[in-house]
């Protein structure tokens, strides 16, 4: 939930800050020790993110995209029992002393006890808080300070950056590791050219939530997709085959997330849809004609199910 500058916690906490999107394999290491010494302190475990983040407060121009919205972390994060508790990142936070912010934020407002930091965590105004400063500040009111090596994995740390370079490479699998869970797009289905029903292949266009999303390397996916049913509390899923890019062959001129639902009959437009990546089949190409292209279409859906049987 987000809360302003003025609005206070009610229980003492132990509180564990990062922007935590992706919410991988690293973070969910820090939350496995957050929980544990919170409940050993009898503390309220918090996870403490910003909105936006940081980086694209102070480079916009580096294009930061997300790995997971922030809807999709506090799922994530709630999953595991813990609190998660989003600060708007605005000029206030970002010109707020480091010293400041311990006190106002961390102590006034959310009653923190103690802090866990990962390796390499900084904030305040000019980056200048660090784990030296909280240690300084915490063991003045003899309150905790804990430090979580960053998770490794094949000698390096995982990150959400090296996830996001994984799956604009096309590695999608590897990402999905690291990530403990494929990566997903969630959207509203959006009327599009309709060319994928007149090709025999009816397709759900994809508008995205959250537009600063990021967008994996474009090509042909096999997918699993959860799909909220009128009339119904539970999310039914369906195997898919997804196209992400530019649909060369149409000559398109914007970027199109386009799922094909196996042994799905029914009306999706106006719908919430959640695609979940399993694999990458291939890139995606230009086709010479309709044919060439319906005939693609048949061995990749046949691709598709023969993956997906073996997965499953």
């Amino acid at each position: 939930m987000k809360i302003t500058l003025s609005e206070p916690f009610e229980k003492p906490s132990l509180v564990a800050m990062g922007n935590f999107d992706g919410f991988h394999l690293g973070h969910r290491k820090i939350a496995e020790r957050l929980k544990q010494v919170a409940s050993q302190q009898n503390l309220q475990p918090i996870l403490l993110g910003f909105d936006p983040h940081p980086g694209l407060y102070f480079r916009p121009e580096k294009g930061l995209h997300y790995l997971t919205s922030i809807e999709e972390r506090e799922t994530l994060i709630h999953e595991l029992g813990l609190e998660y508790i989003v600060l708007p990142f605005n000029e206030t936070l970002a010109q707020m002393e480091a010293g400041t912010f311990v006190r106002e934020i961390l102590w006034q407002q959310l009653k923190a006890e103690g802090i866990l930091l990962g390796h390499d965590h900084r904030f305040g105004k000019g980056a200048k808080g660090d784990g030296k400063l909280l240690e300084e500040l915490f063991s003045n009111e003899k309150k905790t300070v804990l430090f979580v090596d960053a998770y490794t994995d094949s000698g390096h740390p995982v990150s959400s950056s090296r996830i996001r370079d994984l799956l604009k490479n096309g590695s999608l699998e590897e990402a999905n590791r690291l990530l403990a869970k494929p990566f997903a797009l969630e959207g509203r289905v959006v009327q599009g050219e309709q060319r994928g029903r007149l090709l025999g292949f009816p397709t759900a266009n994809l508008e995205l939530h959250e537009k600063l999303k990021l967008i994996p390397k474009w090509g042909v996916y096999g997918c699993r997709v959860y799909l909220d049913l009128e009339g119904s509390n539970e999310k039914k899923y369906w195997s898919a085959i997804a196209n992400i890019g530019m649909r060369p062959t149409f000559s398109g001129e914007k970027i199109s997330i386009e799922a094909h639902l196996l042994d799905f009959s029914g009306q999706l437009y106006s719908k919430n849809l959640r695609l979940e990546l399993l694999f990458r089949l291939r890139d995606e190409k230009w086709f010479a004609s309709q044919s060439e292209l319906i005939a693609q279409i048949n061995l990749d859906i046949a691709a598709c199910r023969e993956q997906l049987k073996v997965r499953t």
